[in-house]
């Protein structure tokens, strides 16, 4: 079945997914899936690579939707919303693409191999430039958020702000798992089953929390779903395969769950020419502390993500963008 399974490790900071038949492998073996478990998710733990997706991508869900509101040029606007862009940018690259007073600071990621990786991108005859302005095939920086060498999330952009202002009515509850969706029970009076609160278990104990207004689900792309699944919300012969009571059938909920794949070559052997442009941090070398504290500079304060390249491919007569 295409469902994530989840084994919980309560000393790691990382949900550790089970790899699972299905999805985007289908026919093709297995793929694991992996999470963030602290404040801010997988954005606190990751790469920080911040890239918006195809403007294709939305402009099509705007479509089959039918809801123009998914449009890049209007979805667009919200990212600039939530954008601090500082650092430089590349060949097609413009600041009126982005935001300037948003909560999360967005940098470009300018490794000593770069210039090379757009020397290379020519020499291949692509385009070189930024991955977030007006897209098209071709190399660029990676877009990464950070500020002053420390990562960015939407933990320390959004929430830790508010948390700490005593003006704030916000309350976080750390160390707590939601466990399911509580719903009214009025399916007897010809209503729609209802979202009322949570359930949460917290340092072994169950806890119910209700809402006066209304529940919000952000758990991220893969839990959200599994979430919903565990509190009776999804496909009926998975539900009713594991058990759990159909609360509203939605045959939709957890399917189509696609992610990028990841093939690791190497290792490589490399001659001396090549390591003007990489960053290498040896053992025997004292760490650079005081530069990263002081300045947020120094081998410490990169993720070495490096730069990428986008392409389109063709599969089964459809366009399709692959990120790299």
């Amino acid at each position: 079945t295409e469902i994530y399974t989840l084994s919980l490790h309560d000393a790691l900071p990382i949900w550790d997914g089970q790899a699972q038949l299905g999805g985007p492998n289908k026919g093709r073996g297995q793929q694991g899936f992996s999470g963030g478990k602290m404040m801010g998710g997988s954005g606190s733990h990751n790469g920080c690579v911040h890239n918006r997706g195809s403007p294709g991508d939305y402009d099509n869900w705007a479509r089959v939707t039918s809801d123009p509101s998914w449009a890049y040029n209007n979805v667009r606007e919200y990212f600039k919303k939530m954008e601090n862009r500082v650092g430089q940018l590349y060949d097609n690259g413009t600041e009126d693409e982005y935001g300037h007073d948003g909560p999360l600071t967005l940098d470009t990621d300018s490794p000593p191999i770069l210039p090379v990786w757009f020397e290379a991108a020519r020499e291949l005859g692509y385009h070189t430039g930024d991955a977030n302005g007006p897209q098209r095939e071709g190399f660029h920086a990676m877009q990464m958020l950070r500020q002053n060498g420390r990562r960015v999330s939407s933990f320390t952009g959004y929430v830790r702000a508010l948390e700490r202002s005593k003006a704030s009515q916000l309350t976080v509850f750390r160390y707590s798992d939601v466990q399911r969706i509580l719903f009214s029970q009025d399916e007897a009076l010809g209503k729609q089953p209802r979202a009322i609160g949570v359930s949460f278990l917290r340092h072994g104990q169950h806890v119910h929390a209700f809402a006066s207004l209304e529940v919000i689900i952000s758990a991220g792309a893969i839990r959200s779903p599994l979430l919903l699944q565990k509190s009776g919300v999804g496909p009926r012969a998975l539900l009713e395969g594991a058990g759990i009571q159909p609360v509203a059938v939605r045959e939709g909920v957890g399917l189509n769950l696609g992610d990028h794949e990841a093939l690791g070559l190497g290792p490589f052997h490399m001659n001396d020419s090549v390591l003007p442009y990489l960053i290498r941090v040896r053992e025997t070398d004292p760490p650079d502390w005081p530069r990263f504290i002081r300045l947020g500079k120094g081998p410490l304060a990169g993720l070495y993500v490096g730069p990428q390249a986008d392409r389109k491919s063709v599969v089964e007569g459809k366009s399709v963008d692959l990120g790299g």
